[in-house]
């Protein structure tokens, strides 16, 4: 009976102990992955628009690649202060919507150390993920509440499903006045620079809450100042300009653009800092090049700005009519049958070489030996013994400018 029962407890403990070890828990929800928040989001305003600049998530905030999100939306946000990211999704408006190119199936990831060459392909319309992009907010008079002194900007990637991913930094523009637009600059050049000037508006007034206003400059080939982060506007204005490169693309490589074009259809400043004197110098010289510019006057609103509508642009062709300098340490020493010179070399970065001017004495005028210029610094003459010459040196560049001939030195061949 005993030996029975234990043969029974064992076969039900047999029976038991499989059971415990299949049980499940409760159903774990499916992971949902959601895009990291737009990265680099910057705000400047020109005039009454505002352009929103940002890069478009490409991973999830999981580090997988590529991003569950079908599309970035941008959120604005009228206040005293620079609002807090929360704050502008909750009470804010929705200013634009981008479409991004989407994952057929966003689980179908690769991990952050995996090569780009391992992420699934991208399809639909849209910009490419990590792509920039550009959004214009057009500010109407609804848009500037009273009371507002600023305007507050997030952006947040949507996934395939309508989902919100991460919120990106706040940016941030006043709401104040645009300044007036500058005269038109004037340009000049020389083989080391073209200098864009302008006359400075007179200074604005005091500020409503006394503060004073000062003037600066800011120049631009044609990109503007940045706002980020809790900034509060001071209640004084101060005055700065921007210069922007305008330049026409050349015809192969012209892409559209609201403005006037730079080289790559998109106006380019060309300062980082503001100015405090109405000039700049750019040094990009390329000869032939056809450079243009306009000034843009900025009123500062303590750590935020708005840039006024441009000036007329001016234009100029770089054409290079710069002589290079004149040759020195000439020398001339006779030898049996010839007169060998040799002279300290010229470092312009355009030099093509030089010309070698002959005379024979008394009474001969100096006329080029070399028909076309020499590239060293040194030539040998080949004269007749016991006649005495006079001779002297020219540069010349690659756009066949001649520099004054040098020092003239005399020598009596062997």
């Amino acid at each position: 009976m005993t030996r029975a029962l234990a043969s029974l407890s064992t076969l039900v403990l047999l029976v038991m102990v499989p059971a415990a070890c299949g049980k499940k828990g409760p159903p774990l929800p499916p992971l949902v992955r959601v895009p990291v928040a737009p990265v680099e989001i910057e705000a400047e305003r020109r005039g009454q628009a505002v352009e929103v600049r940002f890069g478009v998530p490409a991973a999830n905030t999981d580090g997988s690649r590529p991003a569950n999100i079908q599309r970035v939306e941008i959120y604005a946000l009228n206040g005293p202060t620079v609002a807090l990211e929360a704050e502008v999704l909750k009470a804010g408006t929705r200013v634009a919507g981008i479409d991004v190119k989407a994952p057929r199936n966003p689980n179908d990831t690769v991990d952050a150390d995996e090569p780009d060459s391992d992420v699934p392909e991208l399809e639909g319309p849209g910009l490419d993920q990590g792509a920039t992009a550009r959004v214009r907010d057009l500010l109407t008079e609804a848009a500037v509440t009273t009371g507002a002194t600023t305007r507050t900007y997030v952006g947040v990637g949507i996934t395939m499903r309508g989902r919100r991913g991460a919120v990106s930094k706040t940016t941030a523009v006043p709401l104040g006045a645009p300044p007036d637009a500058p005269p038109q600059p004037s340009v000049s050049y020389d083989e080391i620079a073209i200098t864009v000037s302008w006359t400075p508006l007179d200074p604005p007034p005091a500020a409503e809450d006394g503060g004073a206003s000062t003037l600066a400059y800011y120049v631009y080939d044609v990109l503007p100042p940045r706002g980020r982060g809790r900034r509060q506007p001071a209640g004084a204005s101060t005055l700065a300009y921007h210069v922007y490169d305008v330049s026409p693309a050349p015809p192969s490589a012209v892409t559209p653009s609201r403005e006037n074009g730079s080289g790559d259809g998109q106006p380019t400043r060309l300062t980082d800092l503001p100015l405090e004197q109405p000039t700049y110098a750019d040094t990009r010289i390329t000869w032939n090049a056809e450079r243009c510019y306009v000034v843009r006057t900025v009123r500062k609103y303590g750590d935020l700005i708005v840039e006024g509508d441009p000036s007329r642009q001016r234009c100029a062709t770089l054409k290079d009519t710069f002589p290079p300098g004149t040759p020195t340490g000439v020398n001339a020493v006779a030898s049996e049958g010839s007169i060998n010179l040799i002279w300290t070399p010229n470092s312009e970065r355009d030099l093509a070489g030089y010309r070698v001017l002959r005379a024979m004495l008394p009474t001969g005028e100096l006329t080029p030996l070399t028909p076309t210029p020499i590239t060293e610094s040194s030539f040998a003459d080949a004269v007749q013994a016991g006649a005495r010459y006079a001779y002297a040196v020219q540069a010349v560049d690659t756009a066949g400018n001649a520099s004054a001939p040098s020092e003239r030195v005399e020598e009596t061949a062997r």
